[in-house]
Protein backbone atom coordinates (compact mmCIF):
# COMPACT_ATOMS: atom_id res chain seq x y z
CA UNK A 1 0.00 0.00 0.00
CA UNK A 2 1.19 3.76 -0.22
CA UNK A 3 0.65 4.42 3.16
CA UNK A 4 3.07 2.85 5.78
CA UNK A 5 0.69 3.87 9.10
CA UNK A 6 -2.56 4.67 9.70
CA UNK A 7 -3.43 6.69 13.25
CA UNK A 8 -6.41 7.22 14.70
CA UNK A 9 -7.47 10.43 16.29
CA UNK A 10 -10.22 9.94 19.66
CA UNK A 11 -11.19 13.78 20.32
CA UNK A 12 -12.24 13.70 24.42
CA UNK A 13 -15.78 15.64 24.65
CA UNK A 14 -17.10 17.10 27.68
CA UNK A 15 -20.58 14.45 27.54
CA UNK A 16 -18.58 11.92 25.88
CA UNK A 17 -16.23 10.18 24.08
CA UNK A 18 -16.17 11.04 19.51
CA UNK A 19 -13.67 9.09 17.15
CA UNK A 20 -12.64 10.08 13.85
CA UNK A 21 -11.69 6.33 12.29
CA UNK A 22 -10.83 6.78 9.12
CA UNK A 23 -7.96 9.27 8.94
CA UNK A 24 -4.55 7.87 7.23
CA UNK A 25 -1.89 9.86 8.61
CA UNK A 26 -3.35 12.22 11.09
CA UNK A 27 -0.62 13.88 13.00
CA UNK A 28 0.04 17.32 14.98
CA UNK A 29 -3.25 19.09 15.58
CA UNK A 30 -2.51 22.62 16.09
CA UNK A 31 -5.72 23.76 17.64
CA UNK A 32 -5.57 24.65 21.37
CA UNK A 33 -8.87 23.01 21.40
CA UNK A 34 -8.05 19.37 20.58
CA UNK A 35 -5.12 19.48 22.88
CA UNK A 36 -6.68 16.92 24.37
CA UNK A 37 -6.43 14.27 21.60
CA UNK A 38 -5.09 10.82 21.82
CA UNK A 39 -3.12 9.04 18.85
CA UNK A 40 -3.14 5.31 18.54
CA UNK A 41 -0.49 4.08 15.76
CA UNK A 42 -1.85 1.18 13.85
CA UNK A 43 0.37 -0.68 11.03
CA UNK A 44 -0.79 -0.81 7.79
CA UNK A 45 0.02 -4.36 5.95
CA UNK A 46 -3.82 -5.33 5.06
CA UNK A 47 -6.14 -3.73 3.03
CA UNK A 48 -8.30 -0.74 3.36
CA UNK A 49 -11.65 -2.54 4.33
CA UNK A 50 -9.56 -4.48 6.70
CA UNK A 51 -9.17 -0.87 8.60
CA UNK A 52 -11.52 -1.76 11.92
CA UNK A 53 -9.85 -4.84 12.81
CA UNK A 54 -8.05 -5.00 16.15
CA UNK A 55 -5.13 -7.18 15.29
CA UNK A 56 -4.23 -4.25 12.85
CA UNK A 57 -3.15 -1.96 16.40
CA UNK A 58 -0.24 -1.99 17.81
CA UNK A 59 -1.83 -2.44 20.91
CA UNK A 60 -5.04 -3.73 20.52
CA UNK A 61 -5.98 -3.73 24.00
CA UNK A 62 -7.12 0.14 23.12
CA UNK A 63 -9.67 -1.03 21.43
CA UNK A 64 -13.04 -0.77 22.51
CA UNK A 65 -14.65 -2.53 19.40
CA UNK A 66 -15.84 -0.79 16.18
CA UNK A 67 -12.18 0.94 15.87
CA UNK A 68 -13.53 3.54 18.74
CA UNK A 69 -11.28 3.75 21.00
CA UNK A 70 -12.40 5.18 24.55
CA UNK A 71 -10.46 8.22 26.41
CA UNK A 72 -7.96 6.59 29.58
CA UNK A 73 -8.41 9.85 31.03
CA UNK A 74 -12.13 11.28 31.90
CA UNK A 75 -10.24 14.57 32.89
CA UNK A 76 -9.07 15.42 29.22
CA UNK A 77 -12.95 17.05 28.45
CA UNK A 78 -11.24 19.89 30.75
CA UNK A 79 -11.46 22.82 27.63
CA UNK A 80 -14.62 21.55 25.48
CA UNK A 81 -17.15 23.54 27.47
CA UNK A 82 -16.19 26.13 24.92
CA UNK A 83 -17.10 24.15 22.23
CA UNK A 84 -19.57 26.08 19.55
CA UNK A 85 -20.25 22.98 17.68
CA UNK A 86 -17.59 22.93 14.65
CA UNK A 87 -13.84 23.29 14.65
CA UNK A 88 -11.42 23.09 11.66
CA UNK A 89 -7.92 21.48 12.38
CA UNK A 90 -4.60 21.36 10.20
CA UNK A 91 -3.00 17.72 9.77
CA UNK A 92 0.16 16.51 8.38
CA UNK A 93 0.79 13.24 7.19
CA UNK A 94 4.51 12.21 6.89
CA UNK A 95 5.95 9.69 4.31
CA UNK A 96 2.87 10.16 2.57
CA UNK A 97 2.98 10.97 -1.25
CA UNK A 98 1.08 13.90 -1.77
CA UNK A 99 0.12 13.36 -5.54
CA UNK A 100 -1.20 10.27 -4.89
CA UNK A 101 -3.33 11.07 -2.08
CA UNK A 102 -7.15 10.82 -3.03
CA UNK A 103 -8.00 14.61 -3.84
CA UNK A 104 -11.36 14.15 -2.12
CA UNK A 105 -9.06 13.84 1.65
CA UNK A 106 -7.76 17.88 0.89
CA UNK A 107 -11.54 19.39 2.16
CA UNK A 108 -13.39 16.27 4.03
CA UNK A 109 -15.52 16.70 7.25
CA UNK A 110 -15.44 13.66 9.09
CA UNK A 111 -17.95 12.89 11.88
CA UNK A 112 -17.10 12.71 15.25
CA UNK A 113 -19.04 9.68 16.57
CA UNK A 114 -22.83 10.67 17.69
CA UNK A 115 -21.62 13.92 18.98
CA UNK A 116 -22.90 15.93 16.11
CA UNK A 117 -19.41 18.17 15.65
CA UNK A 118 -17.81 17.88 12.46
CA UNK A 119 -13.84 18.06 12.53
CA UNK A 120 -12.59 19.68 9.04
CA UNK A 121 -9.42 18.46 7.66
CA UNK A 122 -8.44 21.47 5.80
CA UNK A 123 -5.10 20.26 4.37
CA UNK A 124 -3.30 17.08 4.39
CA UNK A 125 0.93 17.60 2.77
CA UNK A 126 3.48 15.34 3.73
CA UNK A 127 5.91 17.09 6.15
CA UNK A 128 8.18 16.50 9.49
CA UNK A 129 6.11 15.14 12.21
CA UNK A 130 8.13 17.55 14.58
CA UNK A 131 9.25 21.11 13.78
CA UNK A 132 13.07 21.97 14.06
CA UNK A 133 13.78 22.51 17.67
CA UNK A 134 17.17 24.46 18.81
CA UNK A 135 19.47 24.72 21.57
CA UNK A 136 22.61 26.49 22.79
CA UNK A 137 25.90 25.53 24.32
CA UNK A 138 27.52 26.21 27.77
CA UNK A 139 31.43 27.34 28.18
CA UNK A 140 31.81 24.43 30.45
CA UNK A 141 34.96 25.09 32.06
CA UNK A 142 36.98 28.13 33.37
CA UNK A 143 38.53 30.16 30.51
CA UNK A 144 42.48 29.27 30.50
CA UNK A 145 44.88 31.81 28.63
CA UNK A 146 46.93 31.60 25.88
CA UNK A 147 50.57 33.10 25.84
CA UNK A 148 50.22 36.77 25.36
CA UNK A 149 52.04 38.71 22.22
CA UNK A 150 53.44 42.09 22.50
CA UNK A 151 54.10 43.25 25.70
CA UNK A 152 52.90 40.56 28.12
CA UNK A 153 53.60 43.22 31.21
CA UNK A 154 52.84 46.44 29.87
CA UNK A 155 49.57 48.03 31.20
CA UNK A 156 46.53 47.49 32.39
CA UNK A 157 45.28 43.48 31.99
CA UNK A 158 41.81 43.26 31.00
CA UNK A 159 40.39 39.32 31.35
CA UNK A 160 37.02 40.19 28.84
CA UNK A 161 34.80 36.76 28.58
CA UNK A 162 31.76 36.67 26.46
CA UNK A 163 28.61 35.62 28.48
CA UNK A 164 28.03 31.71 29.13
CA UNK A 165 26.81 30.47 25.43
CA UNK A 166 28.92 32.48 23.41
CA UNK A 167 31.86 32.56 22.09
CA UNK A 168 34.32 34.96 20.72
CA UNK A 169 33.49 36.10 17.00
CA UNK A 170 35.80 38.89 16.02
CA UNK A 171 37.61 42.05 17.20
CA UNK A 172 36.72 45.97 16.59
CA UNK A 173 38.63 49.26 17.13
CA UNK A 174 40.77 51.78 16.20
CA UNK A 175 44.73 52.72 14.76
CA UNK A 176 46.47 54.74 17.23
CA UNK A 177 45.87 58.67 15.04
CA UNK A 178 49.44 58.92 12.97
CA UNK A 179 50.71 55.52 14.07
CA UNK A 180 49.96 52.08 12.30
CA UNK A 181 49.53 49.95 16.11
CA UNK A 182 46.40 49.42 17.84
CA UNK A 183 45.23 52.17 19.88
CA UNK A 184 41.99 50.92 21.25
CA UNK A 185 40.81 46.96 20.60
CA UNK A 186 37.62 45.45 21.71
CA UNK A 187 35.87 41.71 21.66
CA UNK A 188 32.79 40.60 19.75
CA UNK A 189 30.60 38.05 20.77
CA UNK A 190 28.56 35.54 19.10
CA UNK A 191 25.32 33.32 20.57
CA UNK A 192 26.08 29.54 19.59
CA UNK A 193 22.88 28.15 18.30
CA UNK A 194 21.89 24.12 17.43
CA UNK A 195 19.00 23.60 15.10
CA UNK A 196 18.17 19.91 16.03
CA UNK A 197 16.35 19.76 12.60
CA UNK A 198 17.20 17.12 9.76
CA UNK A 199 19.40 18.29 8.80
CA UNK A 200 21.20 19.72 11.77
CA UNK A 201 22.59 22.69 11.60
CA UNK A 202 24.64 25.38 13.84
CA UNK A 203 24.52 29.17 13.63
CA UNK A 204 25.68 32.02 15.04
CA UNK A 205 23.73 34.74 16.18
CA UNK A 206 24.83 38.64 17.28
CA UNK A 207 26.04 38.51 21.04
CA UNK A 208 27.94 40.65 23.03
CA UNK A 209 30.15 43.39 22.75
CA UNK A 210 32.85 43.17 25.42
CA UNK A 211 34.59 46.64 26.81
CA UNK A 212 36.84 48.91 24.50
CA UNK A 213 40.35 48.87 25.97
CA UNK A 214 43.04 51.27 25.52
CA UNK A 215 42.83 55.02 25.86
CA UNK A 216 44.01 56.78 22.28
CA UNK A 217 42.61 56.16 19.02
CA UNK A 218 41.49 58.36 16.17
CA UNK A 219 42.47 56.38 13.40
CA UNK A 220 41.27 54.30 11.04
CA UNK A 221 38.55 52.60 12.59
CA UNK A 222 38.48 48.73 12.02
CA UNK A 223 36.03 45.67 12.19
CA UNK A 224 36.75 41.75 11.75
CA UNK A 225 34.24 39.10 12.24
CA UNK A 226 34.54 35.06 11.90
CA UNK A 227 31.77 34.02 8.89
CA UNK A 228 28.31 32.46 10.76
CA UNK A 229 28.66 29.46 11.94
CA UNK A 230 32.40 29.88 12.97
CA UNK A 231 34.15 31.04 16.41
CA UNK A 232 37.68 32.51 16.89
CA UNK A 233 40.61 29.66 17.50
CA UNK A 234 43.58 31.44 17.12
CA UNK A 235 45.19 34.75 16.70
CA UNK A 236 48.65 35.65 14.53
CA UNK A 237 50.26 39.10 13.42
CA UNK A 238 53.13 41.25 14.30
CA UNK A 239 53.92 43.24 17.80
CA UNK A 240 56.95 44.53 19.37
CA UNK A 241 56.37 46.78 22.81
CA UNK A 242 52.79 47.39 21.45
CA UNK A 243 50.26 45.12 19.29
CA UNK A 244 50.96 46.60 15.83
CA UNK A 245 48.83 44.18 13.59
CA UNK A 246 46.38 41.36 14.52
CA UNK A 247 45.21 38.78 12.97
CA UNK A 248 42.00 36.18 13.86
CA UNK A 249 42.09 32.94 12.87
CA UNK A 250 38.65 30.57 13.13
CA UNK A 251 37.19 27.55 12.70
CA UNK A 252 33.74 25.87 11.32
CA UNK A 253 31.61 24.81 14.56
CA UNK A 254 30.72 21.60 14.90
CA UNK A 255 29.37 18.50 16.73
CA UNK A 256 31.50 16.16 18.19
CA UNK A 257 29.34 13.82 20.35
CA UNK A 258 28.09 16.16 23.39
CA UNK A 259 30.48 19.01 22.80
CA UNK A 260 31.00 21.34 20.26
CA UNK A 261 34.14 21.99 18.25
CA UNK A 262 35.67 24.40 15.81
CA UNK A 263 37.14 22.41 12.95
CA UNK A 264 39.72 24.63 10.34
CA UNK A 265 41.93 27.32 10.60
CA UNK A 266 40.53 30.33 8.30
CA UNK A 267 42.79 33.74 9.23
CA UNK A 268 40.48 37.00 8.78
CA UNK A 269 41.95 40.01 7.05
CA UNK A 270 44.71 41.50 9.26
CA UNK A 271 44.40 45.17 11.56
CA UNK A 272 46.59 47.21 12.22
CA UNK A 273 49.87 48.20 10.75
CA UNK A 274 53.46 46.45 9.72
CA UNK A 275 55.79 47.55 12.34
CA UNK A 276 56.84 45.23 14.80
CA UNK A 277 57.83 41.68 14.52
CA UNK A 278 55.95 38.29 13.18
CA UNK A 279 53.72 36.25 15.71
CA UNK A 280 53.26 32.91 14.87
CA UNK A 281 50.24 31.56 15.24
CA UNK A 282 48.67 30.94 18.64
CA UNK A 283 45.81 28.64 18.88
CA UNK A 284 43.65 27.56 21.52
CA UNK A 285 43.95 23.60 22.85
CA UNK A 286 42.36 20.73 20.88
CA UNK A 287 38.71 20.91 21.59
CA UNK A 288 38.49 24.39 22.95
CA UNK A 289 37.72 27.53 21.04
CA UNK A 290 38.08 31.28 22.23
CA UNK A 291 35.46 32.25 25.08
CA UNK A 292 36.78 35.71 25.46
CA UNK A 293 39.77 38.02 24.83
CA UNK A 294 42.61 38.65 27.36
CA UNK A 295 44.08 42.46 26.73
CA UNK A 296 47.04 44.25 27.78
CA UNK A 297 46.37 48.13 27.97
CA UNK A 298 46.89 51.60 28.85
CA UNK A 299 47.41 54.47 25.96
CA UNK A 300 47.41 51.51 23.87
CA UNK A 301 47.56 47.95 22.72
CA UNK A 302 50.55 46.37 24.55
CA UNK A 303 49.39 42.85 24.25
CA UNK A 304 46.67 40.24 23.04
CA UNK A 305 46.15 36.67 24.18
CA UNK A 306 42.89 34.49 24.10
CA UNK A 307 40.68 32.81 26.70
CA UNK A 308 39.80 29.38 25.45
CA UNK A 309 37.16 27.33 26.47
CA UNK A 310 35.08 23.94 26.13
CA UNK A 311 31.72 24.30 24.77
CA UNK A 312 28.91 21.17 25.56
CA UNK A 313 25.08 20.73 24.71
CA UNK A 314 22.80 22.06 26.50
CA UNK A 315 20.27 19.05 27.54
Amino acid sequence: MLLKRFFWLTVALSNGVGCVNEAPGVQDTTDALLRDVVIVEMDMDAPPDAMDSPDLFSDSDALDGGGIMPSEDADLATDIDAFDGSLTVDFTVPDVDANELDPDLSDMALPVADQGVDVAISDISPSDMDPPQSTGVSNSAPPLQTVVRGNPNGGARFDDVCPDGQVLIGVAGEIRNGNQYLGRLRGICGEVRIELGNPMSIGTLAGADLPLRGAFGGGVNFGVTCQAGSAVVGFSGRAGNLVDQLILHCGSLSLDGINVVAIGNMPLPPVGGNGGDPIALITCPDGQTAAGALIRAGDGIDGFGLLCSPLTVRP
